[in-house]
């Protein structure tokens, strides 16, 4: 199942690697990105950061769909990463087993012109289009009760995402 569907434009780093593989306890990192599934040398990277006892694949989006939809998934503790809203958006439509949803750093990398951008938290900056697709995800959350919160680290106090 996937135990957190996390959107974080860095995907994988330090805060992913001390606090949250710790916290949540996961066997298995999914990063769901097209570019960096494609790209071998980004690939290679944000692999040989993660600890050998976590398995780590990083795929397009169709084939992280594929894989998740597969009901071997469902007894494991997956974390997916995604670099964009987007992405999660459309892994919350397609795939019913999801724990929570976590808003890490998001806005100023991916999209990076941070003008006219709505302040969310220290790390996290929407433009109007994001918040379109936030008040749809976050729908779709609700219908389900899944939890949809900010938090950068596990220790933070979540910012849930009920008033946009």
């Amino acid at each position: 199942m996937i135990y957190n569907l996390r959107v974080d434009e860095r995907m994988i780093h330090g805060q992913i690697l001390v606090s949250w593989l710790k916290f949540l306890g996961v066997s298995s990192i999914i990063v769901a990105n097209d570019r960096a599934a494609t790209d071998p040398i980004e690939k290679l990277a944000l692999s040989t950061a993660v600890p050998a006892n976590i398995k780590c694949l990083i795929s397009t989006m169709a084939d992280t769909l594929t894989i998740l939809n597969d009901p071997r998934a469902k007894d494991k503790k997956i974390m997916v990463i995604t670099e964009n809203i987007f992405d999660a958006n459309e892994i919350v439509k397609a795939i019913e087993d999801v724990r929570e949803v976590v808003i890490g750093n998001y806005g100023n990398i991916y999209k990076s012109n941070i003008l006219n951008k709505k302040v969310l938290s220290r790390f996290v900056r929407v433009d109007e289009e994001d918040i379109a697709c936030l008040i749809e995800m976050r729908k779709e959350l609700d219908a389900r009760n899944i939890p949809f919160y900010i938090s950068n680290v596990s220790t933070d106090k979540k910012i849930y995402l009920s008033n946009l």
